[in-house]
């Protein structure tokens, strides 16, 4: 009994001195008391986000045929034919069964000599399996070749790397022109996966960030028609060959950004400003151009700035001498001498061993 009694205390004190908030009132006996129950309700987490993805592979062995011996009936003599890589392809599979859009990323290490690894798509965008079967999830197969030096006994030759991301800015990787068109005419952040070849103009009217990611575009046409608010085209190169047909025409739209690109233009400028904004970074202008120039711009109110490393070949061509656009040059380096582009209040121009610099006061 004693051993009961001394429990019950000590449980009536731990009660007493914990953490647990108490409610009270007096009661005289006249009426119950009136205890007021609440239910708290706490929302779902949802679950939060499982990245899941299936990567296989097929056996990565690639075939290099030595050259051989082979005799001709006609002149009666052995001729040697050429050694070579076949033009053999082996698949990566990656299938997406995550809760969310993935980024998948392939690369690689050569390990041998100057053999080459081909990599058909280098970024790939694959959307959520929400709402899909788990056979139907969503997939893509990536295709790897080899080529370059010959090997004279089984060798490794390197690796390749897949890695996979959550795709929480929704980038949209592309491969063709086809697919490159339709993910201009939704907008949003686009990435090549390949090299691709226009047969005609993309006109971009949505805000869009588009990364060419090293790959190249290349048309006999204008490649990008800028009406609206394309906010970036970067890191890559454009290439046109057409008469009359640059590689971005800026056409009224404002704060259009080129950086790290290469523009090829022959017979065309590679950027013609015309009623725009644009501003170009770290960029090189390459090719006979049109009216002696790379960068056109029209009689029309416009702005032109250059800024960091810039290479332009065969300069800038004003439509009847314009004032109406205003071209300026900040800090950085120039193959040409940008001086009449520069505001000397704030900078200075000096000519250097690898050009002119601009820097600030």
């Amino acid at each position: 009994m004693n051993i009961k009694r001394k429990t019950a205390f000590i449980l009536a004190l731990a009660l007493c001195t914990g953490s647990m908030t108490a409610f009270a009132e007096t009661n005289n006996g006249t009426s119950p008391a009136n205890i007021e129950v609440k239910g708290k309700f706490v929302a779902a987490s949802g679950g939060g986000t499982v990245i899941a993805a299936d990567v296989t592979w097929d056996d990565m062995t690639f075939t290099y045929q030595d050259g051989d011996e082979v005799w001709n009936p006609d002149t009666h003599a052995y001729e040697v034919t050429d050694g070579g890589w076949t033009n053999e392809t082996k698949n990566i599979n990656i299938t997406n069964h995550s809760n969310i859009g993935l980024l998948v990323y392939t690369d690689y290490d050569v390990e041998y000599g100057d053999v080459d690894f081909s990599i058909d798509k280098d970024i790939v965008s694959l959307p959520t399996a929400e709402g899909t079967a788990p056979a139907d999830a969503p997939k893509t197969t990536i295709k790897i070749g080899v080529s370059g030096e010959a090997i004279q006994e089984d060798e490794k030759l390197g690796s390749i790397y897949v890695s996979i991301y959550e795709n929480y800015a929704k980038v949209i990787s592309v491969s063709t022109a086809e697919e490159l068109k339709a993910a201009v005419q939704k907008g949003g952040n686009i990435v090549l996966s390949n090299d691709i070849t226009l047969d005609e103009t993309i006109e971009i009217t949505k805000p869009c960030d588009i990364g060419l990611y090293g790959h190249t575009i290349t048309a006999n046409n204008t490649i990008f028609k800028v009406t609206g608010n394309c906010r970036s085209i970067y890191g890559g190169t454009l290439k046109t060959s057409g008469s009359n047909a640059s590689a971005v025409y800026a056409a009224g739209c404002s704060d259009l950004t080129l950086e790290d690109l290469e523009l090829e233009s022959d017979d065309n400028y590679g950027l013609l400003i015309d009623n725009a904004k644009a501003a170009v970074f770290n960029s090189t202008f390459t090719g006979k151009g049109l009216n002696g120039a790379n960068i056109g711009v029209k009689d029309r109110p416009g702005s032109l700035t250059l800024n960091r490393t810039i290479r332009i070949d065969s300069g800038i061509y004003k439509e009847n001498d314009t004032d109406k656009v205003t071209i300026s040059a900040e800090w950085g380096l120039y193959n040409f001498d940008p001086t009449e582009y520069v505001d000397t209040d704030k900078c200075d121009v000096h000519k250097g061993t690898e050009g002119w610099f601009v820097t600030e006061k």
